[in-house]
């Protein structure tokens, strides 16, 4: 079993970005595991990060659909493309849902394009 830790996500970085882009780190503080039962698992029912630069994993998720590493990498680099791209400050609540939805389609296909040239 993949565990998303710390360790897990620099070592993805330096195997997907390059060990050059370890900047781009920066702006992740810590990743932190949403637990079963929780008041954060419906907020958060997959991935996030937030304002300040927290990785949120919902551990139901993680150990239903994460099952390699590229499955690990897909999700945290796309967590830390949110904050690359500056998708993390804050948003008109009224249209946060839509831009974040955006967002996700742009990363995801980014991401994707990535990893399939690995």
């Amino acid at each position: 079993m993949i565990l998303p830790t710390s360790n897990l996500f620099y070592k993805i970085v330096r195997t997907y970005l390059g060990e050059n882009c370890s900047f781009i780190t920066k702006g992740i503080k810590t990743i932190q595991i949403v637990e079963k039962g929780s008041p954060d698992e419906k907020i958060w029912q997959t991935l996030c990060v937030d304002s300040v630069g927290t990785i949120k994993v919902n551990k139901e998720f993680w150990n239903k659909h994460i099952k390699t590493e590229a499955d690990a990498a897909f999700v945290l680099i796309h967590e830390l493309m949110h904050v690359a791209l500056g998708d993390t400050t804050k948003k008109n609540p009224k249209e946060a849902k839509i831009i974040n939805i955006a967002a996700d389609i742009r990363i995801n296909a980014f991401v994707y394009k990535m990893l399939s040239l690995k």
